[in-house]
């Protein structure tokens, strides 16, 4: 029970019943409530929602522990009433209560949309009010939403990646941008971290691992845009929110990005070990050399260059021998498995 989210009463904290004519009503505002919730708005200032106790009960055991105290301990007082019901009043922003309130009674509310970049922003108030009050099965369907955004396997990884690509390819006629169209990960990061979502953060790391720090979000929209971003986001770059990083996540980025480096250097390695039964060792060698050679002129994304440039196909076009090119394909596809899951260490996601 979180008896702490309530303000407790006095009347040196309740507004002056002559005020309560022009208290704000904020919606839901409910003429058959039978409980007032006062919220704050800016310095000072308060928003007023008539609501019913029981529908609060019903979803939040914090709230149903509440109504059951006597009004001394509980937040209310019987001789604060507002309209005629007791008055609580509540520490939270008037403006992340009343999307609360609303999706309680109307659950279809919640601003879901798939993929789009501003879905952390607009569900943050709502989730951290959720997880605060306990209302778990509210948490869990807005978790379950974000988490889709950011796979935890690779598989769904690349199932994400591919769908994004089919994406680029259906619209690249009519809206050849888009960015606005896809999960941005320094906002997810940001919401990951003050709602416990940990499970989002390696995919996130890696993705924001993959843009270039100036293509900043908000500059990328400003009226004056450079042309060289416009150029950037037209040719399928995407940009990130990078103040919304603190400065112990940025610290965590610069580690991932070096320690992706080095983990691409391994894997790179391994790949100059060919199989005792190879028909072509002499140029087997040196086409797989030219491989280690290239790996540092690669775009910034290993998941993708080493999933679509190390298929078996591919490697007998590069005049690999048969049994070469099994084996450093299934060596390349089992290594990024290996960098998939070694994605939390390398971004030190667990410091």
């Amino acid at each position: 029970m979180a008896l702490s989210a309530f303000s407790p009463s006095s009347s040196s904290q309740n507004p002056p019943s002559s005020a309560h004519s022009t208290t704000p009503r904020g919606f839901p505002y409910f003429a058959d409530g039978n409980i007032v919730i006062s919220a704050t708005v800016g310095e000072g200032g308060v928003q007023v929602f008539r609501v019913h106790s029981s529908v609060l009960a019903y979803h939040s055991p914090v709230f149903a522990d509440m109504f059951s105290l006597p009004p001394s301990l509980s937040g209310t007082n019987t001789n604060e009433v507002f309209d005629g019901v007791p008055m609580v009043y509540m520490p939270d922003a008037a403006v992340d209560l009343a999307q609360l309130l609303g999706v309680l009674y109307n659950p279809s509310t919640l601003p879901f949309e798939r993929f789009h970049p501003d879905t952390p922003l607009r569900i943050r108030g709502v989730l951290k009010l959720a997880t605060k009050y306990q209302i778990e099965h509210l948490r869990s369907r807005i978790v379950k939403h974000i988490e889709a955004d950011w796979p935890s396997t690779l598989s769904d990884w690349d199932v994400l990646e591919d769908h994004i690509e089919s994406m680029k390819r259906r619209n690249r006629t009519s809206d050849p941008i888009f960015d606005a169209q896809l999960p941005e990960p320094a906002a997810a990061i940001r919401l990951a971290r003050e709602c416990d979502i940990p499970g989002i953060l390696p995919a996130a790391f890696y993705h924001l691992s993959r843009i270039h720090p100036e293509m900043d979000w908000d500059e990328c929209r400003s009226v004056t845009v450079p042309l060289e971003l416009l150029s950037n986001l037209r040719k399928g770059e995407r940009s990130a929110r990078w103040d919304l990083l603190d400065k112990r996540d940025l610290m965590r980025l610069l580690h991932g990005i070096r320690n992706i480096q080095w983990s691409e250097v391994i894997i790179y390695e391994s790949m100059e070990t060919f199989t005792a039964e190879c028909t072509n060792a002499k140029g087997c060698h040196t086409i797989i050399k030219s491989f280690c050679r290239r790996r540092d002129k690669q775009d910034r994304d290993p998941l993708a260059y080493l999933r679509d440039r190390f298929t078996f196909s591919r490697l007998i076009a590069d005049q690999l021998c048969d049994k070469c090119a099994t084996t450093i394909s299934t060596c390349v596809q089992r290594n990024r498995q290996t960098f998939w899951e070694e994605l939390p260490n390398l971004f030190r996601l667990s410091s």
